[in-house]
């Protein structure tokens, strides 16, 4: 069994959340919370910058 470990960010100003949209090669889109893959060896925290920033 093999996993996938990724981090996500809650980002909220005024109220307001901020949400990515996530495009599949095929199928319908959706939207979740900005984040993604931790790099083998990379802090989640510093994951989740980097992903937010990307």
């Amino acid at each position: 069994m093999s996993f996938r470990l990724a981090a996500y960010a809650v980002c909220i100003e005024d109220g307001r959340v901020l949400l990515a949209r996530h495009i599949p090669p095929e199928g319908e889109s959706d939207w979740t919370l900005p984040g993604g893959r931790v790099e083998h060896g990379e802090d989640p925290f510093n994951a989740v910058i980097r992903e937010v920033a990307e």
